[in-house]
């Protein structure tokens, strides 16, 4: 479960119990990325992306608005796994 507002494409992926490549995938395929990896214009459109620095001063690390893009992400179709304990 994601406790923080912007998460990674690797948090998201777990919420999805996906790899980061998968979701990243999943991105391009909703329209959320562009093909080259970048946000795409609708994601900006929709503030669901941000620029974070990374590191390094020049690591560009782009991380989503969780709620807004997993609220995008399950009306696509997509169910979150169950984070409640066994």
């Amino acid at each position: 479960m994601i406790h923080t507002e912007y998460a990674t494409i690797t948090q998201l992926g777990a919420e999805f119990d996906m790899s980061c490549v998968v979701m990243g995938r999943k991105l391009k395929q909703l329209g959320l990325r562009e093909p080259g990896g970048h946000p795409s214009v609708i994601a900006f459109t929709r503030e669901m992306v941000r620029k974070m620095q990374g590191r390094e001063p020049w690591i560009v690390v782009w991380v989503w608005h969780a709620a807004k893009t997993i609220a995008y992400l399950e009306r696509a179709g997509l169910e979150r796994i169950d984070h409640a304990p066994a």
